[in-house]
């Protein structure tokens, strides 16, 4: 199969989105790869999104609406999942943007290589700057296995949690039965390094793919201490098990605890978590 012919699966959990997400459609519409299905989950959102949803949707048959009351993105995002047929999964959030050709780059690599997930790079915007999120890793354009990379990232500084940063065979995910875990707001915390452990092939490129919106508005920006605080717990006890069952001790162990590590000195440098104690 030649690469122009995958097809692949973006995933958008939506809750009132209706000010961003005709700019979120149309960077998709924008895209010369056309062998898509977009699954669009709305969250129970209350405004005008719906309607702008059902508005695509009759419009292009390649949009699927699927309706969840307010559950949140991770529970959205596993219907998207178990829902999708594609080649291919990609994850987009309702107020971000995909680059030109992004689809058809990261096809193109995928193909070549025969990874099972691409690491692209993620471009931050707001009114006033856009920039780069990340420095690159060192194993740049080297097929190297998940464990490798998220180890390598972390010890250059490199690693990037956010899960639409990756580009991803859909027989992976179901190989391994991998979901997101719905008790967390910052769910890939758990998903990020859990899917890079068992990826057996991951190549990193220059792609410059997503467009990230920073918003003061959004969850990260006015998450409080309190609660950041059971999510820290909850997720070092989850690798705690997690390296056992998986016998996975050692390096990896380490750059979990140092991922873990680094979750708790952004909360307690950083000024935007209005109680801290």
């Amino acid at each position: 199969m030649k690469y122009n012919n995958y097809k692949v699966s973006i995933i958008i959990p939506v809750y009132n989105a209706e000010f961003y997400l005709k700019d979120c459609i149309n960077s998709i519409l924008q895209q010369s790869h056309q062998n898509l299905e977009v699954l669009m989950i709305n969250d129970g959102s209350i405004d005008n999104s719906n309607r702008i949803i059902d508005t695509q949707c009759n419009r292009d048959k390649r949009f699927k609406s699927f309706y969840t009351e307010n559950k949140g993105p991770s529970f959205a995002r596993n219907i998207g999942i178990e829902n999708s047929t594609g080649d291919f999964v990609m994850f987009l959030d309702n107020d971000d943007i995909l680059a030109r050709n992004a689809i058809s780059k990261l096809c193109r690599i995928a193909h070549q290589f025969k990874v099972d997930v691409v690491v692209g790079n993620i471009i931050c915007f707001n009114d006033d700057e856009v920039y780069l999120y990340r420095p690159r890793c060192s194993c740049k354009s080297k097929i190297v296995s998940g464990k490798k990379y998220f180890i390598n990232s972390m010890v250059n500084g490199s690693f990037t949690v956010m899960l639409y940063n990756y580009f991803y065979r859909r027989s992976f995910l179901e190989k391994f039965n991998l979901r997101f875990d719905c008790n967390l707001i910052h769910e890939d915390e758990i998903w990020t390094p859990s899917m890079l452990f068992f990826a057996n092939k991951v190549i990193e490129t220059d792609i410059n793919h997503y467009f990230y919106r920073q918003r003061l508005d959004s969850l990260s920006k006015v998450f409080p201490y309190s609660k950041w605080k059971v999510e820290i717990e909850y997720i070092t006890s989850f690798f705690h098990d997690f390296v056992k069952v998986n016998k996975s001790e050692g390096d990896f162990q380490e750059a979990i605890f140092s991922r873990i590590k680094q979750i708790e000195n952004y909360i307690r440098n950083s000024n935007v978590f209005f109680d801290l104690i």
